[in-house]
């Protein structure tokens, strides 16, 4: 569990984002019941710390897919930075300290 916890996964770098599992699992929302592979709910922590209305999201893909369009890019403050342990507007090497990678729009 280790390992998947400190890797980092590139698989959403169509839409600019580098995330590590630990991201995932301090969204995740509890289930009511047992659920299939890609049918956790996640909760959009950005817009929590931003103390907007935060939407409960079916799956990872539709959670990073709202991030995209929502956050990346934008300026989400110091508070939302912190606690999501996100670094913004820059890609990360697999060394660095992060969460979430918000890559820089091209």
């Amino acid at each position: 569990m280790i390992g998947t916890w400190t890797k980092l996964w590139r698989t959403k770098e169509r839409i600019g984002i580098g995330y590590r599992f630990a991201f995932l699992a301090k969204s995740h929302v509890r289930q009511p019941t047992k659920v299939g592979p890609n049918k956790m709910l996640y909760k959009c922590m950005f817009c929590v710390f931003q103390g907007r209305n935060a939407p409960v999201m079916e799956g990872s893909d539709l959670y990073f897919d709202h991030i995209a369009q929502e956050h990346r890019g934008s300026d989400l403050g110091d508070v939302a930075l912190h606690q999501t342990c996100c670094v913004n507007d820059r890609i990360c090497s697999d060394r660095d300290e992060f969460d979430i990678n918000l890559h820089p729009k091209t």
